[in-house]
């Protein structure tokens, strides 16, 4: 009981912060153009102008995924959105990518975020700075989460992120690759 109690306690704590945050947010997520295959990777409805800004889109793990890490690694509201909703529909393709993006999160509070939504989804009690126990519990029930379909293009674009080299060879993975890219760290 006292754990549901805990939980409900951060989730709160984290729509809070989402609230504050997006009161004074503007920045927008950026995805590296080479990597798109045509058409944008997130919704966007900064072009339609009649849509009122207070209209949410339908949960997307796609969009979940873009929103919690892009480059530049920075907070925002769509981060804070974004945890909160992987959380709320315990979307389980989601643990790889999040797992992925705790190592670079820029900051503890982001990275403390990432870990509330894991362990929602999850149910384990790793903390934001065990990368290693969230990476070895994850190689141990990778079968059960399967991740986004888009996250070949997102796991190259957090990479060549890091290092330009790892776009050109990462992007072969988009066709076919004996490269397991959860094993790319």
């Amino acid at each position: 009981m006292n754990h549901s109690i805990v939980r409900i306690a951060v989730l709160v704590a984290l729509i809070v912060a989402v609230v504050a945050c997006s009161n004074n947010d503007t920045s927008e997520s950026t995805v590296d153009p080479s990597l798109s295959d045509g058409g944008d990777v997130t919704p966007s409805i900064a072009d339609n102008t009649s849509v009122s800004s207070t209209v949410s889109l339908a949960y997307d793990s796609n969009r979940a995924m873009w929103d919690i890490f892009s480059w530049p690694a920075v907070a925002s509201a769509e981060k804070g959105r974004a945890l909160l909703e992987i959380a709320s529909m315990g979307d389980r393709s989601m643990v790889l990518p999040l797992v992925e993006a705790l190592r670079y999160m820029p900051s503890g509070a982001l990275r403390e975020q990432v870990a509330t939504a894991l362990r929602e989804v999850t149910e384990q009690s790793y903390t934001d700075d065990d990368w290693e126990g969230w990476t070895e519990w994850l190689g141990r029930n990778r079968e059960s989460h399967e991740p986004p379909p888009e996250y070949v293009k997102w796991k190259i674009d957090l990479k060549a992120g890091l290092d330009s080299r790892f776009l050109e060879f990462l992007t072969p993975a988009l066709e076919y690759s004996p490269i397991d890219l959860p094993e790319v760290v």
